[in-house]
This record gives structure tokens, C-alpha cells and sequence, in this order.
């Protein structure tokens, strides 16, 4: 099976950028845990040169189901709610698997 890969659109409101920024460097919660998640195979994070407000977040997992669990686990401890509030909009999520020709 081919490794999964998501892209993750995030828009914040105005103010809210540097809180996400905080939490995605906060050592037990943020990104230090989304790396120990099984599956987990690397992530990158790019700000949009022409809107500051907007990161895209790209994730490697070795396959969709090992994503799938992360969310679960997230959703469950209820990071969405915090994450919430801050949105300027509900984020877009792109899956994806390698295209081999």
C-alpha cells in the first residue's frame, strides 16, 4: 500500500495566528505529539506569502488509517474545540496518495 499524505488549509482570524503558533511548538501538545503518532512519517508547514493569516500544513503517514486514528485521538481530546474559535474558516483538507507512473 502507498503512503498517505494530507494538506491541510488553515486560515486564522487576525489575532490568532500566534496562539496556533504557540500550541504547534508546545512540547507535549503540539507537534512533538502529532510526530509520535503510529504511522507517522513527517510533516511540513508553509505560510502563504499572500495572505499571513494562512498556513498549509502537509502530513506524511504510512497509510490512511494511521491518519485516521491521529484525528481520532484529537478529536477526542477535544483539540478541535480550541482550535475552533480561532478559524477564520473551517479549514480544507486535501487527501492524497502517491500517483506512481
Amino acid at each position: 500500500m502507498s503512503e498517505f499524505t494530507v494538506t491541510a488549509i488553515f486560515e486564522f482570524k487576525e489575532d490568532k495566528l500566534d496562539d496556533f503558533i504557540k500550541f504547534i511548538n508546545d512540547p507535549e501538545n503540539g507537534i512533538a505529539k502529532t510526530r509520535k503518532a503510529k504511522g507517522f512519517k513527517s510533516v511540513e508547514i508553509y505560510h502563504d506569502k499572500e495572505n499571513k493569516n494562512k498556513l498549509i500544513i502537509w502530513q506524511r503517514w504510512e497509510k490512511e488509517e494511521d491518519q485516521a486514528a491521529y484525528i481520532k485521538m484529537r478529536t477526542d481530546e477535544k483539540l478541535f474545540d480550541t482550535l475552533g474559535p480561532w478559524m477564520a474558516q473551517p479549514p480544507q483538507i486535501i487527501k492524497q496518495t502517491k500517483m506512481i507512473i
